[in-house]
């Protein structure tokens, strides 16, 4: 029987899927203890992981060390049986991965005006200061097709690409749709329609590899409007180098939980939320959410971005402080001690 359905044994603590680092028991070099909690009907007890486990007044708490990266817990009684994942996040770390959307314009951009370099883009020269100045790593989420002016990325030229390369430690191009329209372009899909998400992937990535380099090109971890209904898509993604994909809003049962990333060990991927969008909040919402973030002590990674097109004053919701917004929530979180990660290379952009 899977944790999701009923059964005679609740388990209050971890949640199945829980990532869980050194904030939510007590870590050592060879594993990490935690207490698991919950409540079981059994009068005679309940086995964790084949060890007798006795429950006073229908709970119980067992201490359990966790040894692997993932480990299974298999909870049995007479009557049932369940088995969760749960997740070590060894030696853990605050970090933060940034993301930008809908990138399309600085391209389009660039070859126009034929630039003697990609950084004479007022765009990517902004956020190379920023990465200057705090070590920031941005991930560019990008399109294949500009659907407010024609250019298709086929049309970028390939004279940039060691400059590309060269920044690539820090510059990051990833797949986010085909394009802008329609909105959630891989949330409904059916035999008749299928999904055409492994196409626009494999187009997109193409042409970044020839105009940029292997290694400029990362996994995506947001999807346009961050829905893939696919099963077969999300296992492409898989395939090819995603390990975690963001959600839109957290889960309710996050604060009881203490952990707001879940990994799904049927799909193989990390479900995590996006935790700040720069342009949906003001100066003050900024640092309001972030410290709100900060405050819960078991969260050691934060995943937060913003749209390209906010950045550009021909675009119709045009914000002029749009990189002062960007630059204050990358201030606060390197004043408070997070480091800039990409959340593609190892756990969630844990290395160690």
């Amino acid at each position: 029987m899977s944790a999701g359905q009923d059964s005679d044994i609740t388990i209050e603590f971890p949640c199945d899927g829980a990532v869980l680092n050194k904030h939510h028991g007590v870590e050592t070099a060879q594993g990490l203890k935690i207490n698991l909690r919950g409540r079981a009907k059994s009068s005679t007890g309940i086995g964790v992981n084949g060890l007798n486990v006795f429950c006073a007044d229908g709970s119980f708490d067992v201490g359990m060390e966790l040894k692997e990266k993932f480990n299974e817990i298999t909870l049995s009684s007479a009557f049932s049986k369940k088995t969760i994942t749960v997740v070590w996040d060894r030696n853990s770390f605050r970090r933060y991965h940034f993301f930008i959307d809908d990138n399309i314009f600085f391209l389009t951009e660039i070859f126009r005006k034929s630039y003697k370099s990609i950084f004479e883009s007022f765009y990517l020269a902004r956020l190379k200061k920023i990465h200057a100045q705090y070590g920031t790593k941005f991930v560019l989420n990008t399109f294949f097709r500009n659907d407010h002016e024609p250019f298709e990325l086929s049309q970028f030229p390939g004279c940039y690409r060691k400059e590309w390369e060269d920044n690539a430690d820090w510059l990051k191009l990833s797949f986010h749709a085909f394009s802008e329209f329609p909105g959630a372009p891989y949330r409904e899909c059916s035999e008749e329609r299928p999904c055409k998400l492994p196409l626009h992937y494999a187009q997109l990535r193409e042409q970044v590899v020839r105009f940029a380099g292997e290694n400029t090109f990362c996994p995506p971890s947001i999807i346009h409007f961050c829905d893939v209904a696919s099963p077969l898509s999300l296992k492409y993604l898989k395939d090819n180098g995603t390990i975690a994909l963001g959600r839109k809003s957290l889960p309710g049962s996050a604060e009881k939980n203490q952990t707001d990333i879940t990994y799904d060990a049927g799909k193989g991927l990390f479900h995590m939320p996006v935790d700040l969008i720069c342009n949906l909040c003001s100066m003050e919402q900024i640092r309001d959410v972030l410290e709100g973030c900060m405050a819960k002590s078991w969260k050691d990674t934060l995943n937060l971005g913003t749209h390209e097109q906010y950045c550009y004053p021909h675009y119709k919701n045009y914000m002029p402080d749009h990189f002062e917004r960007i630059e204050s929530a990358i201030r606060l979180l390197t004043e408070n001690g997070f480091s800039p990660v990409f959340f593609h290379e190892g756990l969630l952009g844990n290395t160690k």
